[in-house]
């Protein structure tokens, strides 16, 4: 009878004091493990997310650059001082192009030119498309600027010509010159992004 009451005393005893510290240890334990998982799950997600908007922003972008390159005409224009424009003109070792492209489109019926100059450029890490509503510029002209890409580190352009030659800058510059060349034959993009490195295009030009 006593061993009896022994044991139901030992049964209703419970956890010991040691027991709850590490019950309460493990649970510590296992709460930090789950945190960190959940913090590596949302932030995996998050870099995937913003990942996935980089890249849709990248495909547009090269979409402007293709609807506008493939639309390239040759028509000179006049800038804001009344100096002549070749119709697509790129200084070598500047991160700026501009031409002239047509098919633009005017719903309303409007009287005005389908033409449009345009203009791509890098400013400060962003690349950054222009264009005016006036093909030749009066002083005050006010451009409409709209950016492609951010964490944009460089910009290059190559223009490649009739004869199968590459050249850093257009019109192109033969014997000490300006050669009047109208357009060139393809135009070859080269943007470095911050976290994905050199991204390479190459549009072919009408004519």
């Amino acid at each position: 009878m006593r061993s009896n009451y022994r044991q139901t005393r030992t049964a209703q005893a419970g956890f010991t004091l040691v027991e709850l510290l590490v019950a309460s240890a493990i649970l510590v334990v296992l709460g930090a493990a789950g945190y960190l998982a959940l913090d590596v799950v949302l932030g995996t997600a998050d870099r995937a997310t913003r990942e996935s908007e980089r890249l849709k922003q990248v495909q547009r972008c090269f979409t402007q650059l293709a609807m506008d390159f493939e639309q390239a005409v040759a028509r000179p224009v006049r800038d804001d001082l009344g100096d002549e424009q070749a119709a697509f003109v790129h200084e070598s070792g500047l991160e700026s192009l501009e031409f002239t492209r047509g098919g633009l489109p005017n719903p309303a019926g409007w009287a005005r030119s389908s033409l449009q100059r345009v203009a791509y450029t890098l400013e400060r890490g962003t690349f950054v498309r222009i264009y005016w509503r006036e093909l030749d510029r009066l002083q005050g002209t006010v451009p409409v600027r709209r950016v492609l890409l951010t964490d944009v580190a460089n910009l290059a352009f190559r223009f490649l010509d009739d004869k199968s030659e590459w050249h850093e800058q257009w019109p192109p510059l033969r014997g000490g010159s300006l050669q009047e060349s109208s357009l060139p034959a393809a135009v070859e993009l080269t943007l470095e992004l911050a976290g994905w490195g050199e991204l390479r295009r190459v549009y072919a030009l009408p004519g």
